[in-house]
């Protein structure tokens, strides 16, 4: 499934952001929205080039994005939740592919438009914190789990498998 989490931002304003966020977007997160969405009159960051499109509308349902255009051509449903976002930019969530997250405080990530992480380092309890977050249960961004880390002696940290035998280390990621 496609997943849509999309940022509203007022370039001069966070707390705009965090209304947004928290009022707005946290029940598409959280799997809950059962209308459409109108996001009218936003400028779009598309990031496919370097561009702005301004002056659209964009319509979602549930986790999808389902007509993007210009305001004077798109018809907003008539059940639609519509949300002005004249002067305000709206684009598509941030991916950080290098986190070491070690605990269920994903806020920072969030406020910051990230709304999909890689964790490098993950152990047995990264797969059940993933699991609160696709339940709704802690507030996330959406969480790719690497296995933990597997370093030769000298050890660089307490959360490394240290092995020294190339053989054990082929078992250690088949394993993994």
């Amino acid at each position: 499934m496609n997943e849509l989490v999309l940022l509203l931002v007022n370039r001069t304003k966070a707390n705009s952001f965090l209304f947004i966020f928290f009022f707005v977007m946290s029940p598409i997160v959280l799997g809950q929205s059962i209308q459409p969405i109108a996001f009218v009159n936003v400028n779009v960051i598309p990031m496919d080039s370097e561009r702005v499109l301004n002056n659209q509308t964009v319509i979602t349902f549930g986790s999808l994005i389902v007509t993007m255009g210009s305001v004077k051509e798109v018809q907003i449903p008539e059940n639609a939740r519509r949300i002005e976002g004249e002067g305000k930019f709206l684009m598509p969530g941030l991916a950080d592919m290098h986190t070491h997250s070690w605990g269920e405080d994903f806020i920072p990530f969030i406020v910051n438009g990230v709304t999909t992480i890689r964790n490098m380092s993950s152990w047995p309890f990264h797969l059940d914190l993933r699991k609160k977050v696709i339940s709704g249960e802690v507030l996330g961004p959406t969480m790719f789990l690497a296995a933990s880390s597997i370093d030769g002696p000298p050890s660089y940290g307490s959360d490394y498998s240290v092995i020294d035998d190339p053989l054990k280390a082929v078992e250690l990621v088949i394993e993994q």
